[in-house]
């Protein structure tokens, strides 16, 4: 999560000096209810992947029943609330009248998010508490329904905050790449993120953003790029230990972090190798290239390509019809996203 400020000539992303800018979306609860957001919590994840909330993006606006494949795979429990709603259950110590759990929608974690930015966007402004705008245009992703939307504004409002506009996120990386002001034509935004992607087409004329087609999978993202090194770190480790790790949250959670750091070094380098504690005498080393790692994959971004082809089409275009391709989010880093589409659209 990131919160930018127009000051008068450009706009501008706000972190204290001592913070990074990006936000991750992810919050943890303490057994006495004490929150922690942001990088504290994602640290959290290998300790007490139970209690770390991250995807809600995932949930927001669902009901149960929509996500409930997803939902399986979560480390954190999720139940159904009223009217078929998501809830996120968080296991408390019961101690001095406390309830032994409780329930979270997802708007509620949302808000949290969206909240603890903001309070670090104007701590880096130094501007008094009392005298904070509250006032917000919020970017949600171009296929999110009304129910979605409306959810996501209620997570803004539980922060305290008034949203003034909802922007689609295509259309605001447009914008942040200088696509609108006085440009004419058309523009496909791909935008792969942790949890989510999607693909829109827009059409911009005088300033104004037409969206002629959107694509997409809300359960697609760089968490899955991690899942499938996951699940190819158990099985390397159990080919050469017979150990059998994935019963074992916190093991689990180790090992998905490991994964994270594993896609970002691939990202920029040919080859990358773990060393990984898996009880015995000696730590185990697994070595992956970045051509074991495209392979690996590959299923993966072709059905984001697929997507893109789907827009296409539905925006009745061909590759070469489009004016600019804009890409966003931090899964773009891997080198087999930008080869995928530099090979569709016949250009860098």
């Amino acid at each position: 999560t990131l919160l930018s400020w127009y000051d008068g000539e450009r706009p501008r992303i706000l972190a204290p000096a001592d913070d990074e800018a990006l936000l991750p979306s992810v919050v943890a609860i303490l057994p006495d209810g004490t929150e922690l957001i942001g990088e504290a919590a994602k640290a959290l994840a290998l300790q007490h992947p139970e209690r770390v909330i991250h995807s809600v993006k995932r949930l927001i606006g669902r009901s149960l029943t929509e996500i409930r494949v997803e939902a399986e795979r979560l480390p954190y429990q999720v139940v159904e609330g009223s009217e078929g709603q998501v809830r996120i259950r968080i296991v408390l110590d019961g101690k001095d009248g406390r309830p032994a759990f409780k329930d979270y929608s997802p708007e509620e974690i949302s808000a949290k998010v969206i909240g603890e930015a903001h309070r670090r966007a104007f701590d880096a402004l130094e501007i008094p508490d009392t005298e904070r705008p509250k006032r917000i245009v919020l970017t949600v992703p171009a296929y999110f329904d009304d129910a979605q939307r409306q959810a996501s504004k209620h997570a803004a409002t539980i922060a305290g905050l008034e949203v003034l506009r909802l922007v689609n996120e295509p259309t605001a990386a447009s914008l942040a790449y200088g696509l609108g002001a006085d440009k004419e034509g058309r523009i496909l935004v791909y935008d792969l993120g942790g949890g989510t992607f999607d693909v829109s087409i827009l059409r911009v004329s005088d300033g104004i953003f037409r969206v002629l087609s959107t694509h997409g999978d809300t359960q697609l993202g760089g968490d899955d790029v991690d899942r499938i090194l996951l699940e190819w770190m158990l099985e390397k480790i159990h080919d050469r230990t017979g150990a059998q790790l994935g019963g074992d949250a916190m093991v689990l959670s180790t090992l998905r972090r490991s994964a994270e750091g594993l896609k970002i070094r691939l990202s920029a380098m040919e080859s990358a190798e773990l060393l990984i504690d898996h009880g015995g005498d000696e730590e185990l080393a697994l070595h992956l290239t970045r051509a074991e790692f495209d392979e690996l994959i590959t299923p993966l971004i072709e059905r984001t390509t697929r997507s893109v082809r789907s827009a296409l089409e539905d925006a009745e275009l061909q590759p070469e019809q489009i004016d600019d391709v804009v890409i966003v989010g931090g899964s773009t880093r891997i080198p087999l996203v930008r080869q995928q589409l530099e090979q569709l659209f016949g250009r860098p």
